[in-house]
């Protein structure tokens, strides 16, 4: 029964919000660490499991165990289980027939309504009260309250009613009159269910709203669209049950008002009942109906949504009403006479066994001791009353004490007292002074490298922006297009790498405030390399550095890790590596397996360069925050000194190292290993063709033979029959002897002959005439030969770095073969969203005009709001009228989580489907969480990315192609 609610002693921080919700005096024990920390514990013999501590915690130092992990477990393992769901399910789970068929679909048996359960309960009551004769009654469908007669009122044990409480009712009928042999799960909003479940043995399983919601959540889980009802929903007022009073109106119903019935709830509901506890006989109600949640089972201490509690009033009004409405009260009776030729009352009923726990006994001597403990001799002392401590009043705190469930460093104005007489002692401390001296030392020399920080900071923010300033004048002058556009162009490097400076330095914050996180996906291996190189190319082509990709075939082609952070860590090294790299030298990356065990992959990854080189003595100072190797370095070449820095921590969060070999004016080889997992293989692979390559002759022409015996490994790879040669003249006699070849694929710069001049060659042979010609070369090199290729009779262009997947599809495309790549993504380009209307929230003009100019192509109408008070009027107002609402977070008047909560909570049936997606430059994981938290369904993080935008726009928005 013990041990519901938990503790985490790291995360406590003493602030005393428990002890002062907790109904329980002697529950909670604040004591005094090794470190000397004020912390808090729980005392589980006296824990009733109300749950008010893990609802106040703003720590997250209190939480709660239920069932759901250990339900899930069975469910994979095969174990027969069967669920009851209680009412307020619908409250908080709106989803919750698709959720239903998830659980169907995982192995879940059958699913009922506890509202069946709760009919009974008020059948069962109804015939007690008949049979037993009408006397003061304890109604106890809860189980706090249950817990803390047990162990707390003993002398209300004899008053609690017998009749098992709603969800138990349930349970029993599944068992005993529907023959179910199942282990019974309860989806409850309840975190003290776990103790009635443990006392009856009902029910094996208490799974609680919020720790459901939190395991989908964080397994990604996407429901099912098709919906599940209950296997067994025949009920009649039973669906009142998770409201309050909706014991008391059954009841009264019923009984047709024979009774007196009263009802309490909420955390002082335990003083009134100690009062009833001391109060006579024929003075108390026949039943006192009561809860510990003040709101009902609706938002109960388990539940996972903030929601309206008027919007829950009047829909559970509305279900009592069509229920009285739509059924005669003949109904009710008819069906209590079937209860009663089906049920036996005795098997509804059960037992309590008290809980004999210590309680340590104190006089008024004990607490006048407390009081000098606390320095609070005279009345005025003793009644200071601020509740700082926890407790109601100071007379409450030397309880606590004497008790020894509290402690005198808890009181805010001893600890004020005696800090003051401490510093004075202090002021005469040599030792003090010395240490004063050693930590302004420390903050001189945190100036120091605070001030180097900040004006090398300084130097790569205020650079971009002069570029960007300076442009923008210029291109207002500018007399014609081609220099506006050259400007433009400027502009734009300029902002993205100032944005690039920004990113390093939020991403530095998150891993020095320990708030950077990886998130783990499925992704292709080889697609996230070519998007790295798209990414470093251009300053390889401007630079004319040879640079080469090669793909260990070891590795698996799907991988789960964190895909943006690992290519983050790739693209940080190659910036680097071209970087410190002369005009004309290298740059390779080499990729291999280390090991694989139990689809667990570690993966090697180097990128090794040509260039300048770093001595033994500045090596060690890279990995650091704001460092560089030397001053003069960052002075010539610039950068954060971060991009090392951020990298080692993701490789460090990735389980991995991250290591440099170089020597100065030999170039720099930097390699790191991550851990990842190998995920299922999938048919259409990019590197796994559909159709054999084996009867296709392929000749690879290239002067350099790391290209050669690489393009050799991927032709393998594929199945081609595949020949390599160094020049043309190689090549011409090659096919004198071998015979013409179905594909070439040939190097444009070769000392002898170039790609071009062979091409021209082969086509004037005629038994070649048939074979596709491809030119490969760097992407700068390939735009300039293009229309000279072309005439040259050449077929297609292939841009180096090599990838297997670009050669896989240049093959087919060649021979014919049809193929679609499982990583082409949709042409977002082309998208059309004719007829949909949306809704933007934002206060700033010119992101109105951004955002407008970049969806003008796409035929999307759009309304503007200046702040979120005038887009829930606007909403309001005409809600049929928008598809989606776009919400910036941070506006005057009314903000976006607001505005949201405003939207959802409106009386309007779309309000609670419309996708809001927030717009905001807050794009740390806790934002998105707030975001989600308010009711929107997706984020988008500022500056916005064009391609960002219309993808989620298309996840929500229909088009005229998907309409017909």
């Amino acid at each position: 029964m013990r041990d519901r609610v938990k503790s985490d002693y790291e995360l406590c921080t003493g602030c005393n919000r428990c002890v002062r919700e907790c109904p329980m005096e002697q529950t909670n024990i604040t004591y005094k660490d090794d470190s000397g920390s004020i912390k808090v514990k729980i005392d589980n013999s006296k824990c009733i499991a109300c749950g008010r501590c893990v609802s106040v915690c703003k720590h997250n130092a209190r939480y709660y165990e239920d069932d759901t992990l250990r339900f899930f477990d069975d469910l994979s393992k095969g174990v027969s289980i069967s669920l009851i769901a209680a009412p307020s399910i619908k409250m908080n789970i709106p989803e919750w027939r698709r959720l239903f068929t998830y659980l169907k679909h995982a192995g879940v048996k059958k699913i009922y309504d506890v509202s069946l359960g709760a009919d009974i309960c008020i059948w069962a009551h109804v015939r007690y009260l008949e049979q037993n004769g009408i006397k003061p009654l304890i109604s106890q469908p809860c189980p706090a309250i249950v817990s803390y007669c047990k162990i707390f009122r003993h002398d209300l044990l004899e008053r609690l009613s017998p009749v098992h409480s709603p969800m138990a009712c349930a349970a029993i009928y599944m068992k005993e009159y529907e023959g179910i042999r199942d282990s019974i799960a309860a989806l409850s909003p309840c975190i003290a269910k776990s103790d009635e479940f443990s006392d009856t043995g009902l029910t094996q399983y208490n799974v609680t709203f919020s720790k459901l919601n939190a395991v989908l959540k964080e397994n990604c889980v996407k429901l099912p669209e098709e919906e599940t009802e209950f296997d067994h929903c025949e009920s009649s007022l039973g669906s009142l049950f998770p409201m309050p009073g909706g014991f008391k109106e059954n009841i009264e119903f019923f009984m047709r008002k024979k009774l007196s019935v009263s009802k309490a709830g909420g955390f002082d509901v335990y003083k009134k009942l100690n009062t009833y506890a001391k109060t006579p006989v024929k003075w108390l109600p026949d039943i006192f109906d009561v809860l510990n949640c003040s709101d009902g089972c609706n938002k109960g201490t388990a539940c996972c949504y903030d929601r309206n509690m008027f919007k829950i009033d009047r829909t559970m009004d509305k279900i009592r009403e069509n229920a009285l409405d739509n059924r005669p009260r003949e109904y009710f009776e008819k069906l209590y006479n079937k209860y009663d030729g089906m049920l036996e009352l005795s098997r509804f009923t059960r037992e309590y066994t008290p809980l004999h726990t210590e309680f340590t006994q104190i006089t008024g001597e004990d607490i006048q001791k407390a009081f000098m403990l606390l320095n609070k001799i005279d009345y005025e002392k003793q009644h200071v009353d601020c509740d700082a401590c926890g407790s109601e009043t100071c007379y409450n705190m030397a309880r606590k004490i004497a008790l020894k469930v509290n402690i005198p460093l808890n009181c805010v104005t001893k600890v004020m007292d005696d800090a003051k007489d401490e510093y004075e002692i202090n002021l005469l401390n040599i030792k003090e002074v010395e240490e004063q001296k050693r930590m302004l030392a420390v903050a001189e020399q945190a100036s120091q490298a605070k001030s180097a920080f900040l004006s090398n900071m300084s130097h790569e923010m205020r650079t971009p922006m002069n570029a960007i300033i300076g442009m923008s004048a210029i291109g207002k002058t500018a007399d014609t297009i081609e220099r506006k556009d050259y400007c433009i162009e400027k502009i734009e490097n300029a902002s993205r790498h100032l944005l690039g400076v920004i990113n390093d330095i939020l991403d530095m914050s998150k891993i020095e405030s320990g708030k950077f996180e990886l998130f783990e996906k499925e992704f292709n291996f080889e697609k996230m390399l070519q998007n790295v190189v798209n990414i470093i190319n251009f300053r390889v082509d401007e630079k004319k550095q040879n640079f080469s990709v090669r793909i260990d075939k070891a590795i698996p082609e799907t991988l789960i890790c964190d895909e943006q952070h690992l290519a983050q860590i790739i693209t940080n090294l190659l910036f680097n590596a071209v970087k410190f790299t002369p005009e004309g030298g290298s740059v390779n990356v080499n990729t291999r397996l280390i090991e694989e065990k139990n689809g667990n992959c570690v993966i090697q990854i180097e990128v090794a360069d040509t260039g300048i080189g770093i001595s033994k003595e500045n090596q060690a100072r890279l990995f650091h925050s704001f460092e560089q190797a030397e001053i003069d370095t960052a002075r010539k070449f610039g950068g954060t000194g971060l991009g090392l820095a951020i990298s080692k921590s993701i490789v460090d969060m990735m389980n991995g190292r991250i290591w440099i070999e170089s020597e100065l004016g030999k170039g720099t080889t930097f390699a790191f290993t991550v851990q990842a997992k190998k995920a299922k293989i999938k048919e259409s692979a990019p590197c796994r063709p559909s159709v054999s390559f084996k009867d296709i002759r392929v000749l690879a022409v290239d002067d350099d033979a790391a290209v050669l015996e690489y393009f050799e490994c991927i032709a393998k790879r594929l199945g081609l029959n595949c020949d390599t040669v160094k020049t043309g003249k190689d090549a011409l006699y090659t096919i004198s002897v071998k015979g013409d070849y179905d594909i070439y694929f040939i190097d444009w710069k070769m000392p002898d002959m170039d790609g071009i001049e062979l091409a021209r060659a082969l086509k004037q042979q005629t038994a070649c005439k048939g074979g596709k010609i491809v030119i490969m070369s760097s992407s700068a090199e390939l735009s300039k030969i293009e229309t000279e290729a072309r005439t040259a009779g050449v077929n297609k262009l292939l841009s180096k770095p090599l990838f297997p997947s670009v050669i896989a599809d240049i093959v087919s495309e060649c021979a014919g073969i049809q193929r679609q790549s499982a990583q082409s993504d949709p042409q977002i380009s082309y998208a059309d969203f004719t007829g949909n209307c949306v809704l933007l929230a934002e206060d700033v003009e010119i992101n109105r005009e951004i955002l407008s100019a970049f969806l003008e192509p796409l035929n999307l109408e759009m309304d503007f709001a200046v702040n979120g008070k005038e887009a829930l009027r606007m909403f309001s107002e005409n809600p049929d009228k928008y598809e989606m609402v776009l919400m910036d977070v941070q506006m005057p008047e009314m903000d976006g989580y607001e505005a949201t909560r405003g939207i959802r909570s409106l009386a309007i049936p779309k309000a609670a489907n419309i996708p809001i997606i927030a717009m905001t430059a807050n794009v740390f994981r806790e934002d998105i969480e707030n975001c989600l938290a308010a009711g929107m369904n997706g984020h988008l993080g500022k500056p916005l990315d064009f391609d960002d935008v219309v993808k989620k726009l298309s996840s929500y928005l229909k088009q005229p192609s998907t309409q017909k």
